[in-house]
Order: C-alpha cells, then structure tokens, then sequence
C-alpha cells in the first residue's frame, strides 16, 4: 500500500500525457487539411474517379488517343519485344572450368618452402603483426589451389594450437 500514491500519480501522468498527444494528432490533422485548401475528396467520388479511368476507352486523351488506343499499342510494341527475345539463342552449355596455369614444380616447391618457414618463424608465441599476416598471405597466394589449401589449413592448426597469436 504505500507505492499505491505513486503508482496512481504516474498513472495520472501517463493518461494526461494520453490526452495531450490525442489532442495534437487531430490539430495536426486539422492544419494538414488546412493547408491542402480544403480539399478532401469524398471516397465514392475517388471509386468513381478510377472506374472512368480503368473504364474510359473512348476518352480522348491531351495527345488525341484514346486510353483503348494507348493500350492497344502497349499490346502490340510487347508482343514485338516478347517475340524479340524468344529469338534470343541460348546456350545450354555449361561454362568451362577456367585452364589451368601450368605450375613449374621448383617454383612450387620453394614456395611451400617459404610458407612453411613463414608458419615456423610466426610461430614465436608473441604477437603477429598484420604485415607479418600480409606477407605470409602475399606467399600462400602464389601457390596453385591445392598447395594453397594445405598451406592455409596449416596455418589455421598453428592459430587454433596457439602457436600463432593473431589478434583480428
């Protein structure tokens, strides 16, 4: 019982906060209106405005066509593009896989060389700059796709060990 003051206050407050928002919602609405000039249309006479325009095929319109002729044409200039694209020939061939570049196997090896004595030399237990990452990244790049996988799984063993202290 003794929130029961305060708790009835707030409640006051809320409901007086309520009303004062209530209140400007509609003086809003009002000036809104105001400064439309006053023009509301009813609803029926916005249905009846669409029904003449969906149906007004004979009306003419400022260049002197019809909305049945304007359609017309609409009809007639798809018809031309959706014929034009069924001409289209498509090709149902898969894309090649793109050539392989042939890898001299000494490069490549000195490569993988050189990642693994990236690995080792990181493998400090100090911290690693990220020029350091770069240039080990720089060095797996060369490598062709599979020597890339090996060497990039290697280096995520020597992360997850803790033997690379990498801070991302």
């Amino acid at each position: 019982m003794q929130y029961q003051k305060p708790i009835l206050g707030l409640l006051a407050l809320q409901a007086a906060i309520l009303l004062f928002l209530v209140y400007r919602v509609f003086t809003l609405e009002a000036q809104l209106v105001d400064r439309a000039g006053h023009s509301k249309v009813p609803v029926t006479q916005l249905e009846t405005i669409y029904a003449d325009s969906v149906n007004a095929d004979a009306g003419p319109l400022e260049s002197g066509l019809s909305v049945g002729d304007v359609r017309r044409i609409f009809q007639e200039e798809l018809a031309v593009l959706e014929q034009k694209i069924d001409d289209i020939p498509i090709s149902k061939e898969k894309p090649s896989k793109p050539s392989v570049i042939p890898v001299d196997p000494r490069e490549t090896a000195r490569l993988e060389a050189l990642v693994v004595s990236q690995i080792n030399t990181l493998s400090t237990g100090l911290d690693v700059s990220a020029t350091d990452i770069a240039n080990l990244e720089q060095t797996i790049s060369k490598l062709p796709s599979a020597e890339r996988t090996k060497a990039l799984g290697e280096l995520n063993k020597a992360i997850n060990a803790g033997r690379i202290k990498v801070r991302f």
